[in-house]
């Protein structure tokens, strides 16, 4: 089954990938194999989901005892499952599947794929070496994700996750400015990257091979994130206090305000969107606000938070954003299903800590993949 499923899931990837000029129906084609990777990867969460009798709403980081545990159920009724002990202090997790990407340290460095889907909490090296990572950006299928290392001048794509995954170094040497923020598309071939030089900001496209591509200008850009089956993309600016889209993010470069301080904005720093993009979510005031905006109609509703944000991640599950971290209490939830309300995952009993210890198998010998770009 597993070499099934990673057939398949390869098979998409190059088509989507690889595909020549769009042609009329094309961009629908695309929309359908994605979409058959989306259904790929939500089986792959069911069978992981067997061992818990539950469905899986998304995965929090228990960072108290170590590891990861499943959300399961439906916002308003849910609870932690069983912990995955993950023996790595960096460890960066998808918030859809049972997978994530660990980097290791002593003798021998590795960055690390680990799959927690079954019995057994398996590990697989993407790359040798010290890998100091300060940010990660998933694409929205979380099939791809981007690294931004902190001592070297450069950007680690991984494509193909989890099946089959590629490692491409991208040099960002000529970026201009401090790269402050990152979004990778669908299909893991385009990244945004946002950048800080003296008193302004701006937005450049990134490619495998290619230099940097000048898109717009931003005061101070503090996330961007590309639509779902989209090439449009989201902008954040946290000193105008907008969230505006940008089209055409991977070719073009229009721009269109969605909302500011008129609906209520101010000093955001973070975005979310729904699986079906067509809708956003905007952490502002200090994480002590939430703003959800209505991308095709421009309708807004906007919530005081009763506690400040400690984070702000989407739900892999359902429409909604995991807004406080794991375990010291209940992990808080804003369910954006219908209007925006919050919810609480109650924490883990002291008489039943819902532990699963997994063995750890020795580390694939297997040399990664990797490109590294001139």
């Amino acid at each position: 089954m597993v070499k099934t499923y990673a057939i398949w899931v390869i098979w998409i990837l190059l088509v989507a990938v690889f595909a020549p000029a769009p042609l009329p129906g094309a961009e629908a084609a695309k929309s359908a194999a994605l979409s058959m990777v989306d259904s790929a990867l939500l089986n792959r969460n069911q069978e992981a989901a067997g061992s818990f009798s539950s469905p899986i709403l998304g995965w929090v980081p228990d960072r108290q005892q170590g590891g990861i545990r499943p959300i399961l159920g439906a916002a308003g009724a849910s609870r932690l499952g069983e912990r995955v002990q993950v023996p790595y202090r960096d460890f960066w997790p998808s918030a859809r599947w049972p997978y994530g990407i660990a980097a290791t340290a002593g003798a021998s460095p590795a960055l690390l794929l680990l799959d927690y889907q079954g019995k057994t909490l398996e590990e697989k090296i993407l790359a040798s070496g010290t890998f100091r990572v300060k940010q990660a950006a998933f694409n929205s299928l979380e099939t791809a994700v981007a690294l931004v290392l902190e001592e070297t001048p450069e950007v680690l794509l991984i494509r193909g996750l989890p099946a089959d995954p590629v490692t491409v170094h991208l040099d960002t040497r000529l970026l201009p400015g401090k790269l402050v923020c990152l979004a990778l598309d669908e299909d893991g071939s385009t990244l945004l990257a946002g950048t800080l030089q003296g008193d302004g900001g701006s937005i450049y496209r990134l490619t495998p091979g290619g230099e940097p591509q000048f898109v717009l200008s931003s005061r101070r850009p503090a996330a961007l994130k590309f639509l779902p089956r989209s090439r449009n993309a989201l902008l954040l600016d946290q000193e105008s206090g907008t969230l505006g889209l940008i089209q055409a993010a991977a070719t073009g470069g229009g721009f269109v305000l969605l909302a500011d301080s008129r609906q209520g904005i101010v000093n955001p720093s973070a975005v979310e969107i729904s699986r079906d993009g067509e809708r956003a979510w905007v952490l502002h005031s200090g994480g002590q606000a939430v703003t959800a905006v209505e991308l095709n109609t421009r309708k807004f509703a906007s919530m005081n938070l009763s506690r400040r944000a400690e984070s702000f991640a989407s739900l892999g599950g359902g429409d909604g954003v995991r807004i406080s971290e794991c375990c010291g209490g209940p992990v808080w939830l804003l369910d954006g299903s219908e209007e925006m309300r919050l919810v609480f995952v109650p924490a883990a009993s002291r008489e039943f800590p819902a532990e699963r210890s997994l063995a750890l198998p020795r580390r694939d010998a297997q040399q990664p993949r990797t490109n590294r770009e001139p």
